[in-house]
């Protein structure tokens, strides 16, 4: 069998990432892509690189011998457990990054095997935020580094803290302007996220890069926002670009918006939505909708569709959902079995609604969110955590409560009235 047929085969577990795409995280390690596990495959430390960032890490990251071993892996046949996220997302179902990012991809040739060029770049320059979201943390928003260093939860053993400097990142572009420089010739996208992006001073530096450099018209670029700033400099740089997705981070409405998005206001980003919606070049920028998937918000996701479809459908193009994988204590395979199957019950018993642009999804075969529901479903009871971590959900969100002053119990009144024996019982 020749490298064509095999990388074609239905059933095949090989993925294009690690020969086409290389992710930058904001700590300072790098990864094939954005569902690796782990932070520790590119990590500088182990490359006797001391600071960041610095120059030809880049370089240094997509020539690295971690990288290096995972293609091997593939090519082996072999299912890497780094890639754990995407085989559990396909035993439920859903089509993954893996399979959404090969979708229509002809097959690498055997010189891009040998002699591998990123097209694909997936760039968290930096971790300034304004808000510290209950489903982020330290490492990716600044504002939680108070919070990460001040308590003591033993929930906080997930994040490494060696890696919560926040040593700004601003140099990051300059520092391997040269190396981008040959890459953009070829790069097709450029995904950017935070922190928040609009808060993040190498974003822009990036944007007049693509632009300067001739580039942006063959690139199609691709960020997200908490929808807590408005800037009209960056969406005139928008026009040069092939195209431009732009991701609106909205995992729920209102007061349980501001509680899973501390201190976001909603009405804030709705009167942003507003003015992007008046300045974006349409024939360019497309808008979506993003939804993560998380413990806090999917008894709610009904309502959340409805409002899309009543308010923001006409100025937002495509509604669309991803899972929290990590942390373990915000993933709805947690939930104890009788609430999960009261969740399901309303989820599917929702009518559904268009999701919108569909070509820009994650998954291009969902035409509507009765067919999203359904997915959410076989992804909640594949798999049970319940046991291992409902009590760190428990112990994380009452943690979190009492430092910022906030209360789930009248947040959440409904999905507080399923889980209340178990909270009681965790309390005691």
């Amino acid at each position: 069998m020749n490298m064509s047929e095999y990388q074609n085969k239905k059933d095949n577990t090989f993925c294009h990432l690690p020969w086409t795409q290389i992710e930058l995280q904001t700590d300072g390690t790098f990864r094939a892509c954005c569902r690796q596990v782990g932070k520790q495959f590119h990590n500088y430390r182990e490359l006797g690189v001391i600071t960041f960032p610095t120059e030809d890490a880049l370089e240094k990251a997509w020539n690295s011998d971690s990288l290096r071993h995972l293609r091997r892996q593939f090519l082996k046949g072999i299912k890497p457990a780094a890639c754990n996220n995407c085989w559990k997302e396909e035993e439920a179902d859903i089509a993954s990054l893996r399979i959404n990012m090969g979708h229509g991809r002809e097959a690498l040739t055997q010189e891009e095997i040998n002699n591998p060029s990123p097209i694909l770049l997936d760039l968290k320059l930096g971790t300034h935020c304004n808000l510290k979201c209950r489903i982020c943390g330290p490492t990716i928003s600044s504002q939680w580094t108070t919070e990460a260093h001040k308590e003591t939860s033993r929930q906080w053993d997930y994040f490494d803290k060696s890696f919560v400097q926040h040593d700004r990142n601003d140099t990051f572009i300059n520092a391997n302007k040269e190396m981008l420089e040959q890459w953009l010739s070829n790069i097709k996208q450029i995904c950017v996220y935070g922190g928040e992006t609009f808060m993040i001073p190498p974003y822009y530096e990036l944007l007049d890069l693509c632009v300067e450099s001739g580039h942006a018209n063959h690139i199609d670029l691709i960020f997200n926002t908490n929808g807590t700033h408005f800037n009209k400099k960056a969406a005139e740089q928008f026009k040069h670009f092939n195209m431009v997705l732009m991701l609106w981070s909205i995992d729920d409405l209102e007061h349980r918006f501001h509680y899973e998005r501390h201190p976001a206001d909603f009405n804030v980003m709705l009167d942003n939505i507003d003015k992007f919606d008046a300045i974006i070049d349409k024939d360019v920028v497309i808008t979506k909708v993003w939804t993560t998937i998380n413990l806090h918000n999917v008894y709610y996701l009904p309502e959340l569709v409805d409002f899309y479809a009543e308010h923001l459908s006409e100025k937002i193009e495509l509604l669309d959902f991803g899972y929290v994988h990590e942390p373990l204590w915000f993933n709805i395979k947690v939930f104890p079995k009788a609430v999960k199957n009261i969740i399901a019950e309303k989820l599917l018993a929702h009518p559904g609604i268009s999701v919108g642009n569909h070509n820009y999804a994650t998954d291009k075969s969902i035409l509507n969110t009765r067919e999203h529901f359904v997915k959410v479903v076989n992804f909640m009871l594949s798999e049970d955590l319940y046991a291992d971590h409902w009590d760190d959900f428990l112990e994380e969100t009452q943690r979190a409560d009492k430092f910022r002053n906030e209360n789930f119990e009248s947040v959440f009144p409904e999905l507080y009235e399923l889980i209340q024996g178990d909270w009681y019982q965790c309390k005691q």
